[in-house]
This record gives structure tokens, sequence and C-alpha cells, in this order.
């Protein structure tokens, strides 16, 4: 079988099944296939691992896009007046955004929903 990325030892490669569901040819060995493939993550904690990485992922999406709404939502004046400090070098841009997303968090007493 092709791969294009190196197969870690032991791992359970897919079986290239022949299938036209147009002619019902192979489609129960598809379904089967895919059956004990489920089996095998379920066994194995690997279907638990990816679930727990694919939420992570989902919800550092979510806390990336609700800071970014928090901080483009209309600045008050103290925020005014943080960004002029980075303008002037005064501040640093990355204690700027820190300051930032703290005045918004406060704002919205803690709640991102606001």
């Amino acid at each position: 079988m092709l791969t294009l990325l190196p197969v870690p030892p032991g791992a359970a490669l897919p079986p290239v099944l022949a299938c036209t569901a147009a002619r019902d040819e192979g489609v129960e060995a598809v379904l089967e296939a895919i059956l004990g493939h489920m089996a095998a993550l379920k066994t194995s904690g690997d279907l638990e691992r990816r679930r727990a990485r694919i939420a992570e992922a989902r919800v550092l999406k979510i806390a990336q896009e609700l800071a970014a709404e928090a901080v483009a939502r209309p600045r008050s004046d103290a925020a005014g007046r943080l960004l002029a400090e980075v303008t002037r070098r005064e501040l640093p841009p990355h204690a700027c955004a820190r300051r930032l997303l703290a005045e918004a968090t406060t704002a919205h007493g803690g709640d991102p929903d606001g």
C-alpha cells in the first residue's frame, strides 16, 4: 500500500477494497471493514484519544475567536491609552494585548458571551 507518511510499528493499515454501489458489489465488505475499524479504535482507546484531541482543538479555536471578538468590540478610553503607549513604544504589544483581554473579560463580568 502506498503511504506518504511513515507507518508506526504495529499500526493497522486499512484494507483497500473494491466497491460499486450501483451494482451492489463489495458494499458489505466495506461496511464490515468500517465496523471492524471502529471496533479496533474503541478497543485500543484510539477513538477516545482522537475525540479528546478534536474536542480540545474545537474549544481552543472557539476561545481564540471569542478573545478576538472581545478585543475587537468598541474600545474604551483606557484601551485607547494602552494602544497609544504601544505606538510611543512605552508598552510592549504583548503586554497591551494581555491588558486588553483582561479588560474585555472584566468588562463583561467574566462572561465571554457578554
